[in-house]
């Protein structure tokens, strides 16, 4: 059910800004429908598959796409996956297998010609492009000198980093925007290029989730829309985003060029590390009494912990931002995307994980504004 969920949404036709339960225009022919959850709505995925009609989107509810359902009966023959569809909701027969767009480029993404050796606490060095699809985000600074590097983010596509929604607003006096305004793409080493020339692409738009608010720690994930496309080669190649809330081990991997240590600098190369995926029902104990204001609602389904509770290795200030990964289950030298980096307490305590946003809670809304 959850691989065709809200449609794959690079269909969707327009987006009107409703809720659940109110009535809707249809793009196709200005009919009249109710907004409802996709899942609900047979007929959106039987005209797509028949017509080849484009669904309207009225918007979310939560990480759940909302559709406008039509309200009048379509005979759409035998070619609907209910045979003869006598109505608007969905509970009976066969849905049509509707590859999501995600899917279809993660194959055109993953391709690989060579496998890699097998600030980040606890980490290691990277090897210069390990991870082609990690991003670097900037802010222009004060003094006209260059960029300071404040968040990782993910190239998904040839146009779109993922990153935090925090990352999009960072108050610093040494830069003169409190938005950024670079992404680099390709580096490995931030402060010297050792022979290597990046990838410097101006920032065009940012979109931040609507359910995001700087009063609390949700729905902290953004996309960066770039100003020109991404120029794909060995270092520089998207990342495939991983469709399932669960996972094929409990080991995962983060990357950036934070700090090294709670009261250590940033790294300038890019540092990997490995670190444990940790039951959200364990993880959720850590922060159940820290009276945290922006945690009002505990850990919840669209987030994910991961670290070492021994201690000694996490991501820490800096790599806000940037990809949580597993290696992919079928190419060693591809990863898959499953968590964006938001928010910890200290870098490497024990006991102590940090948590990160679920990437396969977003995946219609990342489909939705990557692909549109």
């Amino acid at each position: 059910m959850f691989k065709i969920l809200a449609l794959s949404l690079i269909f969707v036709a327009c987006v009107q800004g409703q809720y659940a339960g109110e009535r809707c225009t249809l793009a196709h022919d200005r009919s009249r429908g109710t907004c409802i959850k996709s899942n609900e709505c047979q007929l959106v995925f039987d005209l797509l598959k028949c017509r080849r009609i484009k669904p309207t989107l009225c918007g979310f509810d939560g990480s759940v796409s909302v559709v406008c359902c039509p309200n009048r009966k379509i005979d759409l023959g035998v070619c609907a996956g209910t045979g003869t569809n006598g109505g608007n909701t969905g509970g009976g027969g066969n849905r049509p297998t509707i590859e999501r767009i995600s899917v279809r480029k993660c194959r055109e993404f993953k391709e690989c010609e060579n496998l890699f050796k097998t600030a980040i606490v606890g980490g290691i060095e990277a090897s210069p492009g390990e991870f082609p699809h990690m991003a670097a985000i900037g802010w222009p600074l004060i003094d006209g000198s260059g960029y300071a590097w404040n968040c990782g983010g993910s190239l998904i596509s040839e146009n779109f980093v993922l990153t935090a929604a925090h990352c999009t607003d960072i108050r610093d006096s040494s830069v003169s925007s409190s938005s950024p305004t670079m992404v680099r793409l390709g580096e490995h080493n931030i402060k010297s290029n050792n022979g290597v020339i990046p990838q410097d692409i101006q920032i065009a738009a940012i979109v931040k989730h609507s359910g995001f608010k700087g009063t609390s720690k949700y729905h902290d994930i953004a996309l960066i829309h770039l100003t020109s496309r991404a120029r794909f080669n060995e270092r520089v190649k998207p990342i495939c985003l991983w469709q399932s809330p669960n996972f094929p081990s409990d080991r995962s991997i983060a990357t950036g060029w934070g700090k090294i240590g709670y009261v250590e600098a940033a790294s300038d190369t890019l540092q990997k590390v490995d670190l444990q995926i940790i039951d959200q029902r364990v993880c959720s104990t850590f922060y159940k009494d820290r009276n945290n204001r922006k945690l009002i609602r505990g850990i919840i389904s669209e987030q994910m912990c991961a670290g070492d509770l021994n201690g000694g290795k996490d991501t820490c200030q800096g790599d806000s931002g940037g990809p949580l990964q597993i290696q992919d289950p079928e190419i060693a030298c591809a990863y898959q995307l499953i968590g964006v980096t938001s928010f910890g307490v200290g870098c490497g305590g024990a006991n102590s994980p940090a948590v990160y946003t679920r990437i396969s809670s977003y995946i219609d809304w990342i489909e939705s504004v990557v692909w549109a």
